[in-house]
């Protein structure tokens, strides 16, 4: 019999329930279901179940004496890696024929995450969870799998030293474990909100609200109406953070305590007996049985259709992505992960389970690692198009490191350019540098969240544009500067008079801190909507008439680009700046350049130069006279 302050773990149909809810939540969150734009909040509430259920399992075994360190393993592994292990290799067919090579090198590196359990630091290295560009990562969900696996590594043994040494103040122990988690978790989300919400010592205090329900046996309170308080109450806190949350809200920190505390209670009164059945029932039961497997489906099948479909989901095309991740969820937990759990896989050893394990993995992690090591496998496209995106793959990884690498002094040799921008201005810095006689820096970029380099593009944006600019501002680069250059992705949607009124305090601003530099502005170029422009290159397949076949793409009307270039040049006349038209040089009769005279991409994704787009972008300024600016 369970010792007082100990949950008997009989099965719960109500925990099923909770998971059904989770997963729901998260799958019809990346579905884009705009009501569901907290769903993501799916994966706290897992992290809380799984606390409640291995904190009690690992206590009543450590209590009755039969807990085995080699078991607990054993058991995690059979549950978690047959259907990740069948998801990764569903997901490299899918691969090997719809992702292009930078997304094939990508999926190789995250497969290999997957696999061994660092998905999280791997994404966490790379870009957010709520990036534009997640939509291009089939395993980006494993990120949580790695959170959980992660925390079983530790727990365990945690939970040892505990029993062995300070059982009568476990509690305490785990609760302060908690508190410690999430202060750190509400300090880091301030400074890094990447690192907070991938890493896992920041989500230990949502497994640690589940462990300590099991620590002090509040599985299941008795039925009453205080059971259903408690589950109404809980149910309410994850539906407020489900469809009131965003992808602008702080989390986790704090913000992740409304969805774990609403898990928490919802556990403890799952067995009411009028609102319980709302998690009870059949259908949410259901759900929750095939719960690890439907989220495991859903989001390489949304992945893998968009490379596919290219455009956005229809309501049906959306309803069918849905049914079919139900679809693939049940068949992968009917036929892998049932089976694994059988009586006759249980009766495998620890050593003959590693070896089947070892083998299986090894034939995943040599292709995964060549199609990392081979730049996405770049042996599948036409010989035309494969040296070019060999050189793109190669370059993209180190593309701002390399210049924000070079900022600081000038060197002395050559005509000081600085160049003030955001992520655009790194393409002008790189053309500028390829150009004899300069010495060109940049030392910060002035935030893709501003336009005319210190305004904010909507009044939701919390990053600090004008703060920024100052302090760019307050560089000896811009002081001591003999040119200095502006350019940006000039924000063609916003219209030219706003832009130009703001732009003209911009420049007031730099002539008080360096009134002798001379001022040039780089005008707007063309960029491309949906996919980068190197995907498009690859689905048209050649790149014979590849310029006109990209022109479908366009993200602005070519009249609307070439209008926002000609008051832009007549601003610049009117405050005493040069002007290089971008629009002059790249784009004739209402078509613009994708690829240099060599066939080398122009662009490696919708709007950033590759290194070849940016020295034929030199080249094109030494040809057309346009250099001589810098030669006052």
């Amino acid at each position: 019999m369970p010792g007082r302050g100990m949950v008997k773990f009989e099965y719960r149909p109500d925990v099923d329930g909770l998971r059904a809810i989770a997963v729901l939540a998260v799958v019809l969150y990346h579905l884009g279901f705009d009501t569901f734009s907290g769903g993501f909040v799916g994966v706290d509430v897992f992290f809380v179940i799984s606390g409640y259920l291995i904190t009690g399992i690992i206590k009543r075994k450590l209590a009755e004496k039969e807990f085995s360190l080699a078991d607990f393993f054993l058991r995690r592994v059979r549950r978690l890696l047959p259907a990740l292990i069948f998801t990764v290799a569903c997901s490299f067919v899918a691969a090997f024929y719809l992702l292009p090579p930078p997304e094939m090198k990508d999926f190789g590196g995250s497969a290999i995450a997957a696999l061994f359990s660092f998905s999280n630091i791997y994404f966490w290295s790379g870009s957010g969870y709520f990036d534009t560009a997640a939509l291009s990562k089939p395993l980006l969900h494993a990120w949580s799998l790695s959170v959980e696996e992660q925390f079983y590594l530790f727990w365990p043994l945690f939970l040892i030293a505990i029993c062995k040494f300070r059982h009568a103040a476990g509690g305490l122990i785990l609760a302060a474990i908690g508190v410690v988690s999430l202060a750190l978790s509400q300090y880091v989300v301030n400074e890094s909100p990447s690192a907070a919400f991938f890493w896992m010592p920041f989500r230990v205090y949502e497994f640690s609200i589940g462990a300590l329900l099991a620590w002090y046996g509040l599985g299941k309170s008795a039925p009453g109406m205080r059971q259903e308080f408690l589950l109404f109450t809980g149910l309410g806190l994850i539906g407020y953070s489900i469809f009131t949350f965003t992808e602008d809200t702080l989390f986790p920190g704090v913000s992740a305590l409304i969805p774990c505390l609403g898990a928490a209670l919802v556990i403890h009164g799952g067995g009411a007996k009028w609102l319980g059945s709302l998690i009870r029932n059949r259908a949410m039961v259901f759900l929750g049985l095939i719960s690890y497997s439907f989220y495991l489906a859903h989001w390489p099948i949304i992945v893998f259709f968009q490379y596919y479909n290219v455009d956005a989901a229809s309501t049906v095309q959306t309803l069918g992505l849905l049914a079919a991740s139900l679809t693939a969820g049940y068949l992968m937990y009917r036929f892998v992960e049932t089976p694994f759990r059988s009586a006759r896989f249980r009766s495998k050893g620890l050593g003959a389970m590693a070896a089947a394990y070892s083998a299986v993995l090894a034939l995943l992690f040599f292709p995964a690692a060549y199609a990392w090591s081979s730049n996405g496998w770049t042996w599948r496209l036409p010989e035309e198009l494969r040296k070019s995106v060999e050189v793109m793959v190669e370059e993209r990884s180190n593309y701002w490191r390399d210049a924000f690498a070079n900022g600081g002094s000038f060197s002395g040799n050559g005509r000081k350019v600085y160049v003030i921008g955001n992520s655009y201005a790194v393409d002008i810095y790189n053309s500028l540098n390829a150009l004899d006689g300069i010495d060109a820096r940049i030392d910060r970029s002035t935030g893709h969240e501003c336009f005319a380099m210190r305004i904010p593009i909507s009044a939701d944006i919390s990053f600090d544009c004008e703060d920024n600019f100052n302090q760019v501002l307050n560089t000896q680069g811009a002081r001591d500067a003999d040119y200095i250059v502006f350019t940006e992705k000039w924000r063609i949607e916003l219209g030219s008079d706003r832009y130009l009124r703001e732009l003209q305090t911009t420049i007031e601003a730099v002539r008080e801190i360096n009134p002798q530099a001379k001022l040039v502005l780089v005008g707007p170029r063309q960029s491309f909507r949906d996919k980068p422009v190197y995907q498009r290159i690859l689905d048209f397949g050649r790149l014979h008439n590849v310029d006109k076949y990209l022109s479908n793409f366009y993200a602005h009307p070519m009249p609307a680009v070439e209008q926002f270039d000609q008051d832009l040049n007549n601003f610049s006349a009117s405050v005493g700046a040069e002007y290089i038209s971008t629009i002059d040089l790249f784009c004739n009769e209402g078509l613009c350049r994708v690829t240099t005279p060599g066939d080398f991409m122009i662009y490696w994704d919708a709007g950033h130069w590759t290194n070849s787009g940016s020295e034929f972008f030199a080249e094109r300024l030494v040809e057309s006279g346009y250099a001589d600016i810098f030669r006052d």
